[in-house]
Formats: structure tokens, sequence, C-alpha cells
């Protein structure tokens, strides 16, 4: 069964620049994004769905220490208990110890190459 994972701005924007946005649609059965992260990337899908986390506060505290799309990304994938694409070392740090599952695009390249999506 495929999951539902959010994600950041720099995963969506890095493959729609090689192509291969594809990848995020065959591997999970919904990509979710935060608004901030759709109008940093500006990349609008019928299968990548727009959702506001509803935990203001945590994604203030967040914006202290990490840009705004990946505040907004954190506080989602939290209050939503999934799965979240970060590339920053920071933010995946944090992402980490807020005891969130973290992938990278480097990773989801893998699994696409794994499951035979890419070459």
């Amino acid at each position: 069964m495929k999951e539902i994972i959010v994600a950041d701005s720099t995963c969506l924007i890095g493959l729609e620049k090689i192509s291969h946005l594809h990848i995020l649609q065959k591997l999970y059965e919904k990509v979710i994004i935060p608004p901030e992260v759709a109008k940093e990337s500006g990349i609008r899908k019928n299968w990548i769905s727009v959702e506001h986390p509803h935990n203001q506060l945590l994604v203030y505290s967040l914006k202290l220490i990490m840009d705004s799309g990946e505040a907004e990304a954190i506080a989602l994938a939290c209050m939503k208990k999934k799965r979240i694409i970060l590339d920053d070392k920071q933010a995946r740090n944090i992402a980490k110890r807020m005891k969130l599952k973290v992938i990278g695009t480097v990773g989801i390249l893998i699994q696409a190459k794994n499951y035979g999506i890419i070459q």
C-alpha cells in the first residue's frame, strides 16, 4: 500500500527541473504540501494536495530557525503524522528530533530506481 507523504519545495523544484516530478506520483498515494511550499515551488498538479497546518504556534516557532516552507511542511507532517521529504540538514535534524520520518530527494531517486520507475 502506498503511503501519503508531505513535501518541501526543494524536492519538488529539483525533480521538476530534471523532468522527473512524476516519480512522486508513482511512489506515493498522495503528496501533501503546505501553502508556502505551493508558493515557493509554483508547482500545481492535481495529485498534489495543498493543506494548511493548523498549529500556527508551531509554524511561527519553526520560522525562527528555518524558512517558511520548511516550517509549514514540518508542522503539517506533525499534524498528519506522515513522513516528510526534506533536504535541508538543519530542517531534517529538527524533524527527526520531533520523531518524524524523513527522506530526501536522493532517497526518493533511490526508491524510484529500486522500483524500476527510473533507470
